[in-house]
Parts: C-alpha cells; sequence; structure tokens
C-alpha cells in the first residue's frame, strides 16, 4: 500500500469510518471534512 492510500486509509478510520463523513473539501493547506457525528472522532489518534 502506498503512503498516501495508507495516510487515508488512517484518516477515514480516525474520523468514524466513511459513513460518518458528509462531505470533504481541501485548500493549500487544510481538508476539511463535514461529519455526521463529532463523538466518533478519535481525537488522540488525528493529533499524533
Amino acid at each position: 500500500m502506498n503512503e498516501f492510500l495508507q495516510a487515508a486509509t488512517e484518516l477515514i478510520d480516525r474520523v468514524g469510518g466513511l459513513d460518518n463523513i458528509i462531505s470533504v473539501q481541501h485548500c493549500m493547506t487544510r481538508l476539511r471534512l463535514t461529519l455526521r457525528e463529532r463523538s466518533l472522532v478519535n481525537d488522540e489518534e488525528l493529533k499524533n
């Protein structure tokens, strides 16, 4: 698995899975996710 696919997979898992993601937007320095349920997010893993 290449590093970008691995990073994307880990991010999806840490924000509660694909079903928790409503939309994704990006700009030069940010990835903005709109989520269904904020409580499903693993904040500690995201910070790492």
